[in-house]
């Protein structure tokens, strides 16, 4: 009975933002039915390497396309309350020693290729950020304070959180001083955090920004409202079917389309 929401590959395909975000809205509806207040998506990363694991979470190789689909499902999302997470920033283009690699790119390339996405979706009012596992020429992402704090912030006058992938902050403390406000469970506590303010090679402004930032995205929440939404499976359902229908591509036509008056068809399933 239940459908499966068309992936970030399957929305890039209908160029069409107004069912992307119908659809948004409609998983955003069903998610908060199960009292769920934030979603980890959409994927904004540029399609570059089509053996990527995770190709079919984004939308697009092209940063102009992404650019207007993107937001559209942030849109949909936020519209019921539910927090969306623009991710990974940035340049997280690949599965293959993806905690590890470093990626050599110059500012060009990042503002022209990599960065429209995510810069568009901060524009449509997208509340959180995913910081990547990738380093970016020498910093990792989730410690990079020009990616976090110089572009993000003050060029882009983010006012959300930023969250890092699972395990992305390699390094706690400089996470925190770089801008990322929020870590994801890794394999340390919090005992280098709390250091750092005591002997004060971490401040507390830092510290408290972190805490506002996250409060400010809270505060508009359904986590704070408590006002969750009725699932429609219906109108889900029929979401989903826009999207598809939109999504459909005709690779290659040998004449059959489009159909003559006097052949017979056949027609499978409902």
């Amino acid at each position: 009975k239940y459908g499966c929401y068309p992936p970030g590959i399957a929305l890039g395909c209908t160029w069409n933002p107004e069912v992307i975000e119908s659809c948004g809205q409609a998983l955003a509806k069903e998610l908060s039915s199960y009292g769920i207040d934030m979603i980890l998506g959409p994927n904004v990363n540029i399609h570059r390497d089509p053996l990527c694991g995770r190709l079919g979470e984004s939308f697009t190789e092209d940063p102009y396309l992404m650019a207007q689909l993107a937001p559209a499902l942030i849109k949909g999302i936020q519209k019921e309350g539910v927090i969306a997470c623009a991710k990974h920033f940035a340049a997280n283009n690949q599965e293959k020693d993806r905690m590890g690699v470093e990626e050599h790119i110059s500012e060009r390339a990042l503002r022209e290729i990599y960065f429209p996405g995510f810069k568009a979706c901060i524009d449509a009012g997208c509340k959180t950020v995913m910081s990547a596992y990738n380093k970016i020429n020498g910093v990792p992402s989730a410690m990079n304070e020009w990616l976090l704090t110089d572009i993000l912030r003050e060029e882009w006058k983010f006012k959300g959180f930023v969250v890092s992938d699972w395990g992305a902050t390699y390094d706690q403390v400089a996470a925190v001083a770089a801008g990322n406000d929020l870590t994801m469970p890794g394999p340390r506590g919090i005992q280098c955090i709390l250091h750092a303010l005591e002997e004060g090679s971490l401040t507390m402004e830092k510290m408290n920004s972190c805490v506002k930032n996250v409060l400010h995205v809270i505060v508009d929440s359904t986590a704070q409202s408590g006002k969750y939404k009725v699932f429609d499976q219906k109108e889900s359902l029929e979401a989903m079917e826009r999207v598809l229908k939109e999504a459909m591509i005709l690779l290659k036509n040998d004449g059959v389309l489009p159909l003559q008056t006097n052949v017979d068809v056949a027609f499978y399933g409902n």
